[in-house]
């Protein structure tokens, strides 16, 4: 949180969300600010700890599980369904896609994870990138990672297996791997 712990209160909460998330142009009746109950609302939600929900308090995770939802997608719910013929050639088509899908932070120095990778593709992308490199003697099991970089190392078995697992959990469509492979061997 802002005062350093790794939580932020329910009044932070608040705070952020009328301050920086709201638009400031909206009629204020029609769509009042946020009050405690509906940041404690908010939080029972999304707070994975049932210490922390019993507080008032959002962790960091639940933070990401509230940015990561549906008050937060940049499309609108209603128009995630089905819209269009799934007939017609790949390139006429929208993809929703993730650049450095393994990255969870900055992209010099962040780590990375495979949970990523389950995330994207359960919130309807279609699309995942994979920086394939060779990984250490004497397996030389390929890795994902962004290269010369500080990021952190995945191995390849892992990222695969995360994306087998979730890859049409929530859509029956194609899901294109596009691999950047520095693997030369």
């Amino acid at each position: 949180g802002a005062s350093g712990k790794p939580y932020v209160t329910r009044e932070q909460l608040r705070e952020f969300i009328n301050s920086r998330q709201r638009d400031p142009r909206l009629n204020e009746v029609l769509f009042p600010p946020l009050g405690p109950e509906g940041a404690q609302a908010l939080i029972d939600l999304y707070e994975p700890n049932r210490t922390f929900r019993e507080k008032g308090q959002l962790s960091t995770e639940g933070f990401w599980r509230f940015l990561g939802g549906d008050e937060n997608g940049i499309v609108p719910p209603e128009t995630l369904g089905l819209h269009q013929d799934m007939t017609q050639p790949l390139s006429s088509y929208f993809i929703n896609s993730s650049h450095n899908t393994y990255l969870t932070a900055g992209q010099l120095t962040g780590p990375s994870s495979a949970e990523m990778y389950r995330q994207v593709l359960l919130r309807g992308c279609r699309c995942v990138e994979l920086d394939c490199w060779r990984g250490r003697p004497p397996e030389e099991e390929p890795l994902v990672t962004h290269g010369f970089t500080m990021t952190t190392e995945i191995p390849f078995k892992e990222v695969i297996e995360a994306i087998a697992e979730s890859a049409f959990k929530t859509s029956p469509f194609p899901v294109i791997l596009s691999f950047e492979n520095h693997v030369d061997s």
